[in-house]
């Protein structure tokens, strides 16, 4: 709120899906040496992950997998 007692409205100055890959892969690089299967290791270890969640990550994986069988 500024000195009027009105509400100031602010944006992001980039958008997200420009930083995001960006981000990514710096997190995975700090935090788990670059490797996504250790994150998601630690995630299922933990019981992190929603029932939901898994199957969202099967079918990632099922259509990576689907993808690069046909680019072969």
């Amino acid at each position: 709120m500024d000195d009027s007692g009105k509400f100031q409205k602010y944006s992001a100055a980039i958008a997200y899906a420009d930083v995001e890959p960006e981000e990514t892969e710096s997190f995975l690089s700090k935090v788990y040496g670059g490797s996504v299967g250790m994150m998601v290791s630690n995630l299922v270890g933990r019981g992190a992950l929603s029932e939901q969640e898994i199957q969202e990550l099967k079918a990632i994986l099922d259509a990576a997998e689907k993808q690069e069988e046909s680019s072969c």
